[in-house]
């Protein structure tokens, strides 16, 4: 797919574009790697931080235990 990109160039600059695509690509892929662990170390914390209240407040919203569970008969 990569190769066909140079296509209905003159030959030296369709080996140039293809040349470059294929040496250009594995850089990009560890870029993706590379960004999206920047991501987890960096966005998560500050996300984990900022939505703090929200989690203490749905912390505190369980239901009672007492209601979930079923009725003992009683002697």
């Amino acid at each position: 797919m990569l190769l066909a990109l140079g296509d209905g160039y003159p030959v030296v600059i369709k080996q140039l574009i293809q040349g470059f695509f294929l040496l250009v690509w594995p850089f990009w892929a560890v870029a993706v790697i590379v960004v999206s662990i920047g991501y987890h170390f960096v966005l998560f914390p500050i996300l984990y931080v900022l939505f703090w209240p929200v989690r203490v407040v749905f912390k505190d919203r369980k239901p009672i235990d007492s209601a979930i569970e079923p009725d003992t008969p009683t002697q």
